[in-house]
């Protein structure tokens, strides 16, 4: 029953705040025509798209290693995904949570840490850094998104105006076509929608490599044969 109380309140949530779009590839051309006239911050990461309804955090947590040289584009599949989210405690029915994504990371070349003051002004900062800040928000009710953009009017900061982009891994749940998983939201609509199934607002994870000059070998990923 709580649980339901949980989808009730995405749903209305995610009816207020309007919809989410797949950044398509014309509206990827569309959108950086145009930057010229915007401030435009955005990372090159990816985002791998998850296999099952459930495996977000593991999901996303392969995009970041990704994205620091950690896993090769042959290791992104769903055999890592599933192997990972093993070693997480991912489960069907809650998904995985803050602790479970810092413990992992910290247990596999990464210093990371969860906090839960985020503000979009700190997420434009860790952009600038190129750091992608991980966050757990409503939507589906609760899912882990890597941010990965941040698009605003010059000298302005009018948030109706400001746009935030995720390396999602469920842009494909939309049945939309999208540019390497990148989907996209007002930044406002998602200041009011940062929060987790939990109603815990704001939760974010920064995680960045102890050595950057090296890549996670899947002995290190599966652990103790905990993986087939």
């Amino acid at each position: 029953m709580i649980y339901m109380r949980y989808i009730i309140l995405a749903f209305i949530l995610l009816s207020k705040a309007g919809p989410i779009y797949a950044l398509t590839e014309n509206q990827a051309k569309h959108f950086f025509h145009l930057s010229n006239q915007h401030t435009t911050t955005f990372l090159n990461i990816k985002g791998y798209q998850q296999t099952t309804d459930y495996t977000c955090g593991p999901a996303i947590v392969m995009s970041l290693l990704r994205y620091y040289g950690k896993l090769s584009e042959s290791q992104m599949n769903q055999k890592m995904e599933m192997c990972i989210a093993k070693e997480m405690g991912t489960t069907k029915s809650e998904g995985t949570n803050e602790d479970q994504l810092v413990c992992w990371l910290n247990n596999h070349g990464f210093r990371a840490k969860a906090c839960y003051n985020g503000s979009l002004q700190m997420l434009r900062t860790k952009l600038t850094e190129g750091t992608p800040v991980l966050v757990d928000w409503i939507d589906w009710g609760g899912h882990w998104v890597a941010v990965a953009g941040y698009d605003s009017s010059p000298n302005t900061n009018n948030l109706d105006h400001a746009t935030i982009f995720f390396a999602d891994s469920a842009a494909h749940f939309d049945g939309m076509k999208t540019r390497d998983g990148i989907t996209f939201i007002n930044a406002d609509r998602f200041a009011n929608m940062w929060l987790n199934s939990k109603l815990q607002r704001n939760i974010y994870i920064i995680a960045t490599p102890l050595d950057c000059n090296s890549s996670l070998t899947w002995k290190q990923i599966e652990g103790i044969n905990q993986c087939p």
